[in-house]
Formats: C-alpha cells, sequence, structure tokens
C-alpha cells in the first residue's frame, strides 16, 4: 500500500513540475516580449521551436508585429500588453480546459493536445499557445466563424 502511494505521489509531482515548467515558459516568454523589451531574435532563439532560417524569420518578424500592435492603445494586442506587464492573466493546461475549450482543439491529433495552453487575460481574449519540447510551437492563432476549430499559425 505505501509503495502504491509512493509511485501515485511520485506521477502526481512529474506531472505537476512538467506543468510548472511549460507555464514558467509562457510566462518568461511573455516577460521577454513585453516586460524586458528583449531583441525579437534573442526571443525566437530562447522560446520559439523553428526548423530553419525561413521559421526563424517568420518568428522574428511575429514578435515584432505583437510589438507594434501592441503600441496601439486599443485592441486585443494592447489589452495582452497590458495584462501581461500588470499581471492580470492565468494559465491553464488543455486538461484543465471546459468541454467547449477542449472541442476547439479535436483537429489537432490527442499528443498535440496535452501540450496547448489557455492564457486567460483580465481585459482580452484569451490566448492559445502550444508548446513542443520546452519550445513554443505557436503563440498565436484563429477561429474562423463557421468553425468549431481553433487553427495554429505554425512559424
Amino acid at each position: 500500500m505505501f509503495l502504491t502511494l509512493v509511485l501515485i505521489l511520485g506521477c502526481s509531482l512529474d506531472s505537476y513540475s512538467q506543468e510548472s515548467n511549460e507555464i514558467k515558459l509562457i510566462k518568461d516568454f511573455y516577460k521577454a516580449l513585453y516586460i524586458n523589451n528583449i531583441n525579437p531574435e534573442e526571443i525566437v532563439s530562447q522560446y520559439i521551436k523553428y526548423s530553419d532560417a525561413d521559421q526563424y524569420k517568420k518568428g522574428t518578424s511575429m514578435i515584432i508585429d505583437f510589438r507594434n500592435f501592441a503600441k496601439e492603445e486599443n485592441g486585443n494586442f494592447f489589452l495582452l500588453k497590458k495584462d501581461v506587464v500588470e499581471n492580470n492573466f492565468s494559465i491553464s493546461s488543455y486538461n484543465s480546459f471546459n468541454e467547449i475549450d477542449k472541442a476547439k482543439f479535436n483537429n489537432l491529433e490527442e499528443k498535440k493536445r496535452e501540450n496547448v495552453f489557455k492564457v486567460d487575460l483580465k481585459h482580452s481574449i484569451p490566448q492559445y499557445i502550444l508548446i513542443e519540447n520546452d519550445k513554443i510551437v505557436s503563440f498565436f492563432g484563429f477561429q474562423k466563424a463557421s468553425s468549431n476549430d481553433y487553427t495554429f499559425i505554425v512559424f
């Protein structure tokens, strides 16, 4: 009985620490993006998964776009930055999503779904982030009005 309890506790701590690492990655990414103003190339190198020079450039461009859109004092990008700077957000993993949010990712294979995280913001719409091997695969996507599926933009 003791051995079973130790195994269950060990597995629970393992998955908790894994989730914590991914949540820390997301928080560090947003901090680099909006608070520390780290240059886009460094952000892509440190946080974003890319496989070639073209994807690296696309990731860098996306970082620049996020920052430029956030300068306008209206819209979701401005509010995203405001919530990040003021620490008015929470992050949850796919397993804790409600059924409506889970349904948005039925188009992904099951293993990828486990790596989807939701950033709930106080003043803006939620952001979804896809992580793979301790790197962000996508931090932006969309859901068409006529579709239930959320589509990640991958670099």
